[in-house]
């Protein structure tokens, strides 16, 4: 039986399932955004909700195959109140080469399309929710010919900025994750920091969002960490926050102990989930700052954990800046 065919009528199952006005909108978002698809590996059972896979071959634009879930987002995740109606529909996209024999059914080719469907029903068997940064950990190598064992969701970003949102005719949200193998120590080293940590890690390198089974490991570069001064399963939730909660903070803070002396707001790096805040204990060197090596992307909670004095100041906005004078209180900078 041929893995490929056109779609067909819905099983006999009842599962949850998108509208006819939504899926139309769903692949037009993934036509105008991913490329044009004729085939899609079409879910003959469905218990919970109805998973197809869009295939989009390889081209002179992508020399890649692209396949994108269509159907997961007709399931609304379990989410935090604040993102009801903004994340709590996804679908999912994964990147494979241009030689990858998609209708074998061997597990070495399998995988990639075995945890899509997995993971478009994770939010459902746990009631739960997936999103950008999380990562799910598989119990080993995905298959006999890779150490590649876990799964982190990513914005898709080689495809463009529209590509991550598609607006429903209710003006809800369908969010598109890219999802990326991940290896042991890069799982690890995100749990026990974070995904933009790991980002800039990745980046060091000529990393791709197409698969590659056989990619460099980058967590054999990471360099031997001190410890923090607060470990971080000793963090408490201290900040209630509303938006994008990263920052960056030097290691004088983390690492060395020292209070916040100079904190500022920037405008927010596009794409990430920026807060726009940088901490400083304010006795850094020129050279000590021109090393990237010497700070860290953390959570704005994280920072409040090393520093309570600093959470009645950050609702200010952007292009605020306060310095810790000689009594320890903050005074704001360049009459802010």
């Amino acid at each position: 039986m041929a893995l490929f065919k056109k779609k067909s009528q819905q099983p006999a199952s009842d599962p949850e399932i998108y509208s006819q006005e939504q899926i139309d909108c769903v692949e037009q978002h993934i036509v105008l955004n991913f490329g044009a698809f004729d085939n899609v590996l079409h879910e003959i059972v469905s218990p919970d909700i109805h998973v197809d896979i869009a295939v989009i071959p390889p081209s002179e634009e992508r020399d890649f195959y692209t396949l994108v879930t269509v159907g997961m987002g007709a399931h609304k995740m379990n989410v935090p109140p604040e993102l009801v109606g903004r994340a709590d529909r996804a679908e999912l996209v994964f990147c494979l080469p241009a030689g990858w024999d998609i209708q074998n059914s061997d597990e070495r080719w399998y995988w990639p399309l075995r945890w899509m469907k997995i993971l478009a029903r994770l939010p459902i068997s746990e009631d739960s929710w997936l999103g950008w940064g999380h990562t799910v950990p598989n119990e080993g190598p995905f298959a006999d010919n890779t150490a590649l064992c876990g799964m982190l969701l990513l914005a898709p970003g080689c495809f463009g900025d529209k590509a991550e949102e598609c607006v429903l005719p209710s003006g809800e949200i369908v969010r598109f994750y890219q999802l990326v193998p991940l290896y042991q120590e890069e799982m690890d080293y995100k749990v026990s920091h974070d995904t933009q940590a790991l980002l800039e890690v990745m980046s060091t390198g000529e990393f791709s969002p197409v698969l590659d089974i056989t990619r460099h490991n980058y967590g054999e570069d990471l360099p031997e960490e001190r410890p923090f001064v607060i470990s971080p399963d000793k963090i408490r939730p201290l900040l209630k926050w509303d938006g994008p909660a990263g920052c960056l903070a030097t290691d004088r803070i983390l690492f060395d102990g020292a209070p916040v002396g100079y904190l500022c707001r920037e405008e927010p790096m596009p794409g990430l989930p920026d807060s726009g805040w940088r901490f400083f204990a304010g006795d850094e060197t020129d050279e000590y700052l021109a090393d990237p090596q010497n700070a860290g992307i953390y959570d704005l909670n994280t920072i409040c954990n090393y520093d309570r004095e600093i959470m009645p100041y950050l609702s200010a906005p952007v292009g605020s800046a306060f310095l810790r004078d000689e009594n320890g209180a903050f005074q704001p900078v360049n009459g802010q």
